[in-house]
């Protein structure tokens, strides 16, 4: 089975349907979903969308609709399905910002801590709608649904 790595541009827009991707999202989630391609979350993308999801509430003023949209995130992404490498921060550190020079700061450090640990964990598939991760040569990222259908599964 194939699997892709899922990224916070994406889970946002999932999540929020007030976010301007969002109807762009379901129909990659879907495929997705209908080509059985396993999902993988990283636990440092599910605390970015957390902390967009709070920021973005905050700027609309509504604050309140934070937990269910964090229940949302819960029931879509358990506990379980979550792979945690933020714990290798300290190992990637130094590969992290040599590729943050490289690419003079276009990709952010999560981003990048999120591109090394898909390298180590021999993922070659990002769902974003993150033009940066273009710029990974390990990386090759699906932005739509057709995107999606054209993998083996």
């Amino acid at each position: 089975m194939t699997e892709v790595l899922l990224d916070t541009s994406l889970l946002v827009a999932w999540l929020d349907e007030k976010d301007a991707l969002h109807k762009t999202a379901l129909p990659l989630v879907h495929a997705l979903t209908d080509r059985k391609v396993g999902s993988i979350y990283f636990d440092c993308v599910v605390g970015e969308a957390v902390s967009v999801l709070g920021r973005r509430l905050q700027e609309r003023k509504q604050a309140k609709q934070f937990i269910a949209l964090v229940d949302r995130l819960q029931e879509r992404v358990p506990q379980e399905r979550v792979t945690w490498v933020s714990q290798q921060t300290r190992a990637y550190y130094s590969a992290i910002l040599d590729l943050a020079k490289k690419h003079d700061g276009r990709l952010n450090f999560n981003d990048l801590l999120i591109a090394l640990a898909a390298k180590d964990a021999a993922l070659q598939y990002i769902v974003s709608f993150d033009s940066d991760f273009d710029l990974i040569p390990w990386l090759t990222r699906l932005k739509s649904a057709s995107d999606v259908r054209k993998l083996d599964s």
